[in-house]
């Protein structure tokens, strides 16, 4: 199998472009796999699927990519629903890119992890 023709398989095995409410087993598994094939062709699209699905993958794949900043700050919300901690440590990661009252923002009402996100900032810059 090529690349290309493993991604149409998928695409033609899975009943739309981005998972429902509750994918199946099955189902979760086929657009994981998306993802991840897809993420030197479309990293967006993968980074989408795998947020969708609540995956963890989003921040490994987030952190493979160059442009990783971008992806998280068009994202950052749906980073926070899906881990906490690890959005916390990839926004402090891309504090140069990610503006700290955007962050904020995005966690308004999440009292204790808008303090836990300020303090590993604070511990890794004290002069944001």
């Amino acid at each position: 199998f090529s690349v290309n023709s493993l991604q149409e398989l998928l695409r033609k095995e899975l009943p739309s472009a981005s998972p429902g409410e509750n994918p199946s087993q099955e189902e979760r598994c086929r657009y994981e796999a998306l993802a991840l094939v897809s993420e030197e062709d479309d990293p967006e699209m993968a980074l989408d699927l795998l947020l969708a699905l609540g995956s963890s993958e989003a921040f490994k794949l987030l952190r493979r990519q160059v442009a990783g900043e971008k992806f998280f700050m068009a994202r950052l919300k749906r980073f926070f629903q899906v881990d906490h901690q690890q959005s916390c440590e990839l926004a402090v990661a891309f504090r140069s890119a990610v503006p700290v009252d955007d962050v904020c923002a995005a966690l308004d009402g999440e009292t204790r992890w808008k303090h836990e996100y300020l303090k590993l900032l604070f511990a890794q810059d004290e002069i944001a």
